[in-house]
């Protein structure tokens, strides 16, 4: 994964509570960290909101 993917949450992490306001939601990358772990930005009607989640908790869209 690499920074300005676009990207949406994986099947394991639609089954977070937490993560309830992003399913059926795209949004991009924005940084990572060290240990693996990235900063994405989701657009959500309250404004952007970014969000520092696991790389497992993530799946990248490709382009059709």
């Amino acid at each position: 994964m690499k920074r300005g993917d676009v990207v949406e949450l994986s099947a394991a992490a639609t089954k977070i509570s937490s993560y309830a306001a992003l399913k059926n939601k795209h949004g991009t990358a924005l940084r990572s960290d060290k240990a693996g772990s990235w900063q994405v930005g989701w657009m959500l009607p309250t404004g952007l909101h970014a969000v520092w989640m696991k790389r497992t908790h993530l799946k990248i869209l490709k382009p059709e």
